[in-house]
């Protein structure tokens, strides 16, 4: 529907999945005891917590990233390449990266990981499923590089979107910062 709980719903199914990701991986590759504490650490962090309950995207982040964990995972630890494995990295790189903004390091990382097994192998499917791979994240985070240096118009145009009046009558912070009055900045340590 049309309304703030709508908006919620995608973050708060994303810390749940996060969730369950984490879970799966950590009681595979960790021992129980590790798993255990991995885990529970995870599902009492404010931070996990407060992400999956506002509207904003970082519990999405968080599950794009384990999803990008999960798949890559085995590539690197076993060592030898799986093509198909590969090959389904390839359009979820992409689509990782159109959905959540910091997944490109998470993608970056994989790629870096996965790099020397595929250099390793001589299989030409491997080659062209690291080639693909590469293409998806390329095409997918081009039009993100490109766009903020068409926004804005430059500097110029700054005065256009200050409040009327300018910065006048806001609070100072230090002898260089101004910062609008009610920012609540008291998580920061500024009065």
């Amino acid at each position: 529907g049309f309304s703030e709980y709508s908006l919620r719903l995608w973050p708060l199914l994303a810390g749940l999945g996060a969730t369950i990701l984490l879970f799966r991986f950590a009681r595979r590759e960790l021992t129980p005891l590790a798993s255990l504490f991995a885990v529970g650490f995870f599902v009492v962090s404010s931070y996990a917590i407060r992400h999956s309950v506002e509207v904003k995207p970082y519990a999405i982040d968080a599950f794009v990233s384990l999803v990008l964990l999960t798949v890559a995972w085995p590539l690197w630890q076993a060592n030898e390449v799986s093509w198909r494995r590969l090959w389904c990295l390839a359009p979820l790189a992409g689509l990782a990266v159109l959905v959540s903004y910091p997944s490109i390091f998470v993608v970056g990382g994989v790629g870096l990981v996965t790099l020397p097994v595929v250099l390793r192998s001589r299989q030409w499917n491997a080659w062209a499923a690291y080639a693909a791979f590469g293409a998806a994240v390329l095409a997918a985070f081009a039009p993100w590089y490109a766009t903020p240096a068409d926004v804005g118009g430059g500097q110029e145009d700054l005065g256009a979107h200050l409040p009327p009046g300018g910065l006048q009558g806001r609070a100072r912070v230090g002898d260089d910062h101004e910062v609008p009055p009610g920012l609540g900045l008291g998580h920061a340590g500024v009065q």
